[in-house]
């Protein structure tokens, strides 16, 4: 037993301090506790009793408790505590700072390689030699001008060998991120279109547009996009090759256009059936689709006792709807526009509206929505006078309605293929006679001899033609078109020369 030697009080022997006065313990050879207790003992027995009635009177004194020593040992404590602290938190930072250091030294220097790299790639002359640097360049530094060098060096590498640039893509994909990848993918492509082109391979050119669109690209904004179209249906229809889309639906009644929610445009077709018997006669409609790098036939609609079929365009209906419009005669009706919508690879009729004097498309209330004009004159004999009406047709099929249109505050859009935009509009397609333009004065029969240039696109340098044709909705200038009578069809050609010999008379 332990006791304190400043109050007696016993004492545990592992503390410090006296719980009674707060005195500091000294160390105490703990492991001895037989002597302690017996020089304990040997003591009490000599105190007299004079002491012992004094000790008891000190004990039953009220003690003041002391912590000013207490408090400096826990002050000493806390202060050793934070020492400790400091000396744990002060190599972290140390270690910390030099990570932050490293990292940005090794950028610094990856970005003088990545640097390097595209000053050699940018002078070399060797194809491989740009790309290799250009692929050290963006290993070393991933940045925006790394990555859109090493692109067009890939792309410069397609104009001269597409199959090269794409096995290089591959081996440097791991490196590009997918969108990256998918870019400089869908270039080389492009570059492989304008190869294909040029040794006229259409159809594998054709194909190439279902790729693009898997890469995302945009197949159409491609220069030679006309072009693979135009030669498509050609060889599909079995027509002649047509300078322009407008003058294909003058001449052919075909047209492209994207009519549902894929990225292809669909094409479409009229062909009219005569019959020597009037409700034998008929026009058909035909669809066709892009799928596995072609065009298939997939749908027909056909209109029975129906003539003089003509496809007037295709034009927005309804809201982000787009319809076919066709102009046909029928045996009973009269005059007649019927309107056909594309889904699910389906032609589905929206709406026929007939007229006994005459129907044409307009979009009357210039909103952009196309309605259809119908124009009857009253039989009654004391009535001659022309009723219009304009009306809607909906994607539903339901039967159209009519439209009332302020022409007081409106200004009508007319059909951009009007038939009176022409002086001549059979020329293409039938022989003219003298009768059709004897009456014609020299004027007339030079625009009428240009007009069929014009159809093709032909460029004009004189400014009477040039100012006449921008005029005309129809007219879509062709650069490419040199005026070369090898475009020309045999109806063409025959009615130039004469319209040429009128003019010399």
């Amino acid at each position: 037993m332990k006791f304190c030697k400043n109050c007696g009080k016993p004492i545990s022997p592992d503390i410090k301090f006296c719980k009674n006065c707060g005195n500091e313990i000294n160390k105490i050879d703990i492991n001895k506790p037989q002597n302690i207790e017996s020089s304990d003992s040997e003591n009490i027995r000599n105190l007299d009793s004079n002491s012992f009635f004094k000790a008891e009177e000190e004990i039953s004194k009220p003690k003041v408790m002391d912590y000013t020593k207490n408090n400096e040992a826990v002050v000493r404590k806390s202060k050793k505590n934070n020492k400790n602290f400091l000396s744990g938190v002060f190599p972290k930072v140390i270690i910390g700072v030099f990570l932050i250091l490293a990292i940005l030294v090794g950028v610094f220097f990856n970005r003088i390689k990545g640097e390097y790299y595209m000053s050699k790639s940018n002078s070399a002359l060797n194809g491989m030699d740009k790309i290799d640097y250009a692929t050290k360049a963006a290993k070393a530094f991933d940045s925006t001008k790394s990555k859109n060098l090493l692109k067009k060096t890939i792309v410069d590498i397609a104009e001269n060998d597409v199959d090269l640039a794409e096995k290089k893509l591959e081996e440097i994909s791991a490196i590009l991120s997918q969108g990256d990848y998918k870019n400089i993918a869908s270039d080389i492509k492009e570059k492989k279109i304008d190869d294909l082109c040029n040794e006229s391979n259409y159809s594998d050119a054709l194909k190439e547009f279902n790729e693009i669109d898997k890469l995302g690209g945009d197949f159409k904004a491609n220069n030679n996009y006309d072009d693979i179209m135009l030669n498509t249906i050609s060889k599909l229809a079995g027509t002649s090759l047509r300078s322009n889309k407008n003058f294909l639906m003058e001449s052919d009644s075909i047209y492209y256009e994207n009519l549902d929610d894929d990225s292809f445009d669909e094409i479409v077709q009229l062909e009219s059936k005569s019959s020597y018997y009037a409700n034998s006669s008929q026009i058909k409609m035909n669809l066709y689709k892009y799928k596995d790098g072609k065009y298939n036939l997939v749908d027909s609609k056909s209109i029975n006792s129906a003539y003089s079929g003509k496809l007037e365009g295709i034009y927005a209906y309804d809201t982000d709807k787009k319809g076919i419009f066709v102009n046909y005669e029928n045996m009973k009706e009269g005059f007649a526009i019927s309107v056909f919508g594309v889904g699910d690879s389906k032609l589905g009729l929206k709406g026929t509206i007939f007229g006994n004097n005459y129907t044409k498309v307009e979009d009357a209330d210039n909103d952009g929505i196309y309605e259809i004009i119908s124009n009857s004159t009253s039989l009654v004999t004391s009535s001659s006078e022309d009723v219009s009406k304009c009306y809607k047709v909906y994607e539903d099929g339901r039967t159209p309605t009519e439209v009332n249109i302020d022409k007081s505050n409106t200004t009508t859009t007319t059909t951009p293929n009007n038939a009176s935009d022409y002086i001549l509009k059979e020329s293409s397609n039938t022989y003219i006679t003298d009768e059709d333009i004897k009456s014609l004065s020299k004027d007339e029969l030079a625009l009428c001899r240009n007009e069929i240039y014009a159809r093709h696109g032909y460029v004009f340098n004189e400014e009477k033609f040039k100012s006449y044709f921008a005029n005309k909705s129809w007219y879509a200038p062709n650069p490419s078109y040199d005026g070369t009578d090898s475009t020309l069809n045999e109806y063409e050609i025959a009615n130039y020369k004469l319209i040429q010999a009128w003019e010399e008379k």
